[in-house]
């Protein structure tokens, strides 16, 4: 799981590096939510080394955590949880 998710961030950051004519990245910042049911250390890790395959070097892998948001259908309230 945390493999794939790797892999398609790298590809991701592949994409923009070309299409952007960027010659580093740095830092990823990926937002994730309580419901993500990943593995932060096991992705992070992964990340580096499929990165570095895709010759992105070894950026850092960031995590900004989002709490849950949900909306009422009936009335649109949305919350935070």
């Amino acid at each position: 799981h945390e493999y794939s998710l790797a892999c398609s961030i790298a590809e991701i950051c592949q994409e923009c590096a070309q299409a952007n004519r960027l010659v580093a990245i740095h830092r990823v910042t990926m937002a994730v939510g309580p419901l993500a049911a990943v593995s932060f250390d096991t992705l992070a890790f992964l990340f580096g080394e499929v990165a570095d395959q895709h010759g992105l070097g070894r950026p850092e892998l960031v995590f900004s955590r989002k709490p849950l948001a949900v909306r009422c259908k009936i009335c649109g309230v949305e919350t935070t949880m």
